[in-house]
């Protein structure tokens, strides 16, 4: 093996030639010879451009690369902003959360959750909140469940019978 590799360096003291893919290899698949014809005209399209050829190549070229920087620290500076404006959008959304807290009285004005609003937030997405509610609260969902069907409307009166059944137990 030590010796076929000194053979070849003797015989190649510039380097290895490059093997034609055509000629030397024999492929004669029609897709690679069309895309050997595409990459020599390409080649010679850019052999043929003024700026190949023009002094000016590097003082261009810097240019191009610092407007790429330019515009991928644009696209970093519109990303935070973007991140602001989305932080900014969940301030207003909290506050407005807050708002909605005090009306119903579960928080006082200094935005400390009442034990209405414990109880209340306990169970919440779970439907606890019906079920740790006041029977007069249920008539209230009930009131807003009105437009919907039958079922959502015996859903809270059984929150109702419950509620009057953990108030016994708890008597």
């Amino acid at each position: 093996m030590n010796r076929s590799l000194r053979e070849a360096l003797a015989r190649f003291p510039d380097g290895l030639p490059l093997l034609d893919p055509i000629e030397d290899m024999k492929i004669t698949e029609a897709s690679f010879l069309d895309t050997v014809r595409r990459v020599e005209s390409l080649e010679e399209q850019l052999l043929r451009h003024p700026l190949h050829s023009s002094p000016e190549l590097s003082t261009e070229y810097s240019a191009y690369s610092r407007r790429l920087a330019l515009d991928e620290k644009a696209k970093q500076l519109s990303g935070k902003i973007r991140a602001a404006s989305l932080d900014q959008g969940m301030v207003s959304q909290l506050k407005r959360m807050k708002r909605v807290l005090r009306r119903l009285g579960l928080a006082t004005a200094e935005d400390v959750i009442t034990m209405k609003g414990r109880y209340g937030g306990r169970g919440l997405g779970r439907g606890g909140e019906s079920l740790c509610a006041p029977p007069w609260h249920c008539l209230f969902y009930l009131s807003l469940f009105f437009f919907f069907c039958s079922y959502v409307c015996l859903f809270v009166c059984t929150r109702l019978f419950v509620f009057a059944q953990l108030t016994q137990l708890i008597r």
